[in-house]
């Protein structure tokens, strides 16, 4: 393809790139200063849900440890054994 050849046909394409370049500088600033505090919002969200996530996580562990010490502690002081030898 030539060079002449690149402007026959529609130009709506050019058009548009040329008009984006030259908006550029005003319209992403404007978008930047909306999109931060967007931005921010989420962030704060995710790390709520993150710690309360975390909170759960602990609580739930320190459960199931102390299920696991309680077995633990009846089986030891039973003295016997779950499986007995077939007599």
């Amino acid at each position: 393809m030539e060079f002449k050849d690149m402007f026959k046909g529609d130009l709506s394409g050019l058009a548009i790139g040329v008009g984006f370049a030259l908006l550029a500088p005003v319209v992403l600033p404007v978008l930047g200063s909306v999109a931060r505090p967007l931005l921010k919002t989420a962030v704060k969200g995710f790390l709520v849900l993150s710690d309360s996530a975390r909170s759960v996580v602990a609580e739930v562990s320190e459960e199931v440890g102390d299920i696991v010490a309680e077995a633990r502690a009846e089986h030891d002081g039973a003295g016997t054994n779950i499986i007995r030898p077939i007599e």
